[in-house]
């Protein structure tokens, strides 16, 4: 725990989903059920084969891709995990939503695990997600990310 910000590391971890080859988990989601809001900076896996996946933001049905994307594309590991640029900021009492496909033909288990920061409802270590859907004021950057509507207004000078 961070005492001058209040902000507690964390991972949200999915149950380890064992798929017959080609198999597909349905729509599932993790509760972030922490006490704050959950700002997501990075995602990993763990997995027996290859698959696609795809994530999201369950309390408000926004998809981080269209589609089912290949695990290589996506996600990182314990080692090299992924970044999530910019950091993206789940409500309190939301979900993560995540859908698996096993590409692999044969047997393969998978976990997914999403790492961030929990931080106390109202905070200033708040991260924007630029998503008019979130519903969320907008608050200063979190130190070392820019809000989404800061990075494009940057991409689009």
């Amino acid at each position: 725990m961070n005492s001058q910000t209040n902000e507690l590391w964390f991972t949200y971890v999915t149950p380890f989903n064992v798929l017959l080859g080609n198999g597909d988990t349905g729509a599932l989601s993790v509760s972030i059920n922490r006490g704050g809001d959950f700002i997501l900076e990075r995602i990993v896996s763990k997995a027996t084969g290859a698959f696609k996946s795809q994530i999201g933001d369950g309390g408000i049905s926004l998809m981080f891709t269209s589609d089912l994307v290949d695990s290589s594309l996506l996600f990182g590991t314990a080692q090299l995990w992924a970044p999530v640029i910019p950091a993206y900021q789940f409500s309190a009492n939301g979900s993560i939503f995540y859908h698996v496909v096993d590409t692999s033909g044969a047997g393969n288990t998978v976990q997914l695990g999403f790492i961030g920061r929990i931080v106390p409802p109202g905070s200033a270590q708040q991260a924007s997600t630029g998503h008019p859907r979130a519903a969320r004021a907008a608050v200063p950057p979190v130190a070392g990310y820019a809000s989404a509507p800061a990075a494009m207004a940057g991409y689009y000078r």
